[in-house]
């Protein structure tokens, strides 16, 4: 099972909500895909293991665009399932489950809360094994200019420090965000212990 979370990270690019730049983004929100038997078969799994309703929440765009993934996470052969979702009275943020099919049906091994209300897209990675997901923050988008360089610059500052794929990817979405909410394109200065690292610094 530690093998199993270890190996847990699914990434999504970028940060809080996009709004609708484009039709694409409103195509893709009125035209949700239905979910097949074996996705409904997962979903109402969470439901009967939190005893209530959950609302699966849509990436914003992207070709993965159910809420509900199914893939080999651990690379054993066995079929998991990954569902973004939120349920009353956990909160507004998403929710990631992370089921394992078995021969009495759906296990689920993970269940956590994400950062944000929503997310804009969903792109599986695979670095020396390890796949997951992680949540971006909702923010006031005004300008997307220098995302992914500074998304890029704080995965690299994290694993510089020691931290591992996940807290690192959590580094680079906060510092994406942090761009992202102002037109001048410049990520603002963070105190090493803001972002998570164990340093201090002097001027």
């Amino acid at each position: 099972m530690k093998r199993f979370l270890a190996l847990l990270l699914v990434l999504l690019t970028l940060s809080g909500c996009s709004g609708f730049a484009n039709k694409d983004n409103i195509i893709n929100l009125l035209s949700s895909p239905k979910l097949s038997q074996r996705e409904s078969e997962i979903v109402e799994s969470i439901k009967a293991h939190l005893g209530r309703d959950i609302i699966l929440k849509y990436p914003k765009q992207g070709e993965n665009v159910s809420p509900v993934q199914i893939t080999d996470l651990s690379g054993d052969g066995t079929d998991q399932a990954v569902v973004l979702y939120t349920a009353p009275g956990q909160g507004g943020n998403v929710r990631m489950a992370v089921l394992t099919a078995s021969d009495e049906g759906w296990r689920i091994d993970y269940d956590s809360e994400g950062y944000g209300t929503e997310f804009y897209k969903i792109i599986f990675a695979n670095l020396d094994g390890e796949k997951g997901i992680c949540p971006a923050r909702k923010v006031q988008v005004k300008d997307t200019t220098g995302a992914g360089d500074s998304f890029c610059a704080g995965v690299a500052i994290g694993l510089t420090y020691g931290k591992n794929l996940k807290e690192a990817c959590r580094i680079g979405s906060m510092l994406a965000a942090s761009v992202i909410v102002s037109s001048e394109n410049v990520c603002p200065r963070f105190l090493p212990r803001e972002l998570g690292l164990d340093m201090d610094v002097t001027d």
